[in-house]
């Protein structure tokens, strides 16, 4: 599963389309089978998931339905963001 997180108020150089896009073709390009993605904004950054818990809560649903073995961010994780989403 790739996600795309998107930073309310930050400008960004594609559009959250685009950038969800080019993330699932760089997951495609390395070999990986993408089984879902999806584009979230956020309205704040979270400092221990980075997301929401609804949204936290809605990629785990999404990967269960997919049955996806790897989530791929388009964006930097701390390690205890990275520990608390695993």
């Amino acid at each position: 599963m790739v996600v795309c997180p998107t930073i309310a108020g930050r400008a960004s150089a594609l559009a959250p389309a685009e950038r969800l896009e080019e993330a699932q073709g760089l997951a495609l390009a390395i070999g990986l089978v993408v089984e879902d993605a999806i584009s979230l904004t956020l309205r704040k950054v979270h400092p221990n998931t980075l997301f929401g818990s609804g949204q936290v809560d809605d990629i785990r649903v999404r990967c269960d339905m997919a049955d996806a073995e790897l989530v791929v961010i388009d964006g930097a994780l701390s390690p205890v963001q990275q520990r608390n989403l695993e």
